[in-house]
């Protein structure tokens, strides 16, 4: 078995997804390669290829927004029974250097083509510490972003960011955002997140930035380090319990 193939077109699906329903995929990364702010030893999609959180030195290979314009308007399914139109794909789709107007079109489709979906994005919030960032995310109606740890140095482990991206700054960049939800993957191994003191650490640091609610999972494809492992239903249960007794919403996927 081995990691999932990249996704080849901008818009992909619809999708069943078992936290967003029938969600209809956008992909604003670069078709060829993976480009991401994060390396996470957990990724679908394999080890990160180009590891950048600036998106200048690349900017012949994103999709440009006409593209983008245009694949939303030529898909040819039906979207009345959408749930969500989802930015998702290959990497970060903050990282696009035109990721605000991208969810300008976005939004308009949504209200011409299937206005009973919502507008959503699922961001490993690398760079929700930059003020533009937010400003374009508070403009979709979901914000689901990647929390997987509590303290520095399972952060660092997990998701194998460069060094311009510090724990400090993904924490201040959560405060300073409004109305998201987090979602966190658990997992075992040779490297674990789910022990006693780490998920006491993510359910601290989660208390305080007061998401609206956290999805919590664990493995269900290959990883990019192979080595790990999923954790049981039981430990899933276990980490949701005492979420919910620090006062999170949250639901295991």
């Amino acid at each position: 078995m081995t990691t999932l193939q990249l996704q080849t077109h901008i818009v992909y699906g619809p999708v069943r997804s078992r936290r967003l329903g029938k969600s209809l995929g956008v992909n604003l990364s670069p078709i060829p390669y993976k480009l991401c702010p994060y390396n996470c030893v957990y990724c679908q999609y394999g080890w990160t290829r180009v590891l950048s959180t600036e998106a200048e030195p690349y900017l012949d290979d994103f999709p440009r927004v006409d593209e983008l314009s245009r694949a939303l308007e030529e898909f040819p399914a039906s979207l009345d029974d959408l749930d969500h139109i989802t930015f998702s794909g290959n990497g970060e789709a903050t990282l696009h250097p035109d990721f605000n107007r991208a969810v300008d079109l976005v939004t308009d489709f949504r209200d011409r083509r299937a206005p009973r979906a919502r507008t959503a994005i699922l961001s490993n919030a690398a760079l929700v510490d930059r003020p533009e960032v937010r400003h374009a995310l508070m403009r979709l109606d979901r914000r689901i972003m990647k929390l997987d740890a509590g303290d520095e140095t399972t952060w660092k482990r997990l998701n194998r960011a460069p060094a311009r991206i510090t724990f400090p700054a993904l924490v201040e960049g959560l405060q300073a955002l409004k109305d998201y939800e987090i979602q966190a993957l658990f997992l075992d191994g040779p490297f674990s997140n789910s022990t006693p003191p780490a998920v006491e650490a993510w359910v601290r640091l989660a208390a305080e930035l007061k998401p609206l609610r956290a999805q919590i999972y664990t493995l269900d494809r290959v990883p990019a380090d192979a080595t790990l492992l999923p954790v049981s239903p039981q430990r899933l249960l276990e980490i949701r319990d005492l979420a919910r007794a620090a006062g999170l919403e949250v639901e295991v996927y």
